[in-house]
């Protein structure tokens, strides 16, 4: 994927008035969506009609392809998200009931740590009770979902 630096600014939506911080390195594509909070590092590249945030860190030397999707998220260097993939959603949790099932909060974050690449159209959801991690060195394929509250290993293929 090659990107050239943006010379129309991305669409920057700033609902609380938090923060939003790109690295003066970083490229980012005309075509892609910031939510405040959103901090992206140095040399790191977002693509084409990618979302990042609300709530979202992308570390330095990352790789966000085109029609990412990023929220609720702290990433860290080094990462590859091929196009397509989702991190950030809404896990599939449910509270059990006789009549009904009741939806159970998803409010906590994915952490992806260093290193990591993750294959095209790939989904990684948050959790309810702790933190999703997918650990340094992780490889995953396309189409794989990480379910909530998943702690992957360190150099997991």
């Amino acid at each position: 994927m090659v990107l050239r630096r943006v010379i129309a600014r991305p669409k920057v939506f700033n609902s609380a008035q938090r923060w939003l911080s790109v690295h003066p390195s970083a490229v980012i594509h005309s075509s892609a969506v910031l939510i405040d909070p959103v901090d992206v590092g140095a040399r790191s590249q977002v693509g084409p009609n990618a979302v990042l945030g609300p709530n979202c860190t992308v570390g330095q030397d990352c790789v966000v392809g085109p029609g990412c999707v990023v929220q609720e998220a702290d990433i860290g260097a080094r990462v590859t998200l091929h196009p397509g993939v989702c991190v950030g959603q809404e896990g599939f949790g449910f509270h059990v009931g006789q009549e009904k099932h009741e939806k159970k909060p998803q409010n906590l974050k994915v952490v992806i740590q260093d290193d990591v690449e993750i294959g095209a159209n790939s989904t990684v959801d948050r959790g309810s009770w702790r933190d999703t991690v997918i650990g340094k060195g992780t490889k995953l394929d396309n189409l794989v979902s990480c379910f909530c509250f998943l702690f992957a290993g360190f150099q997991l293929i």
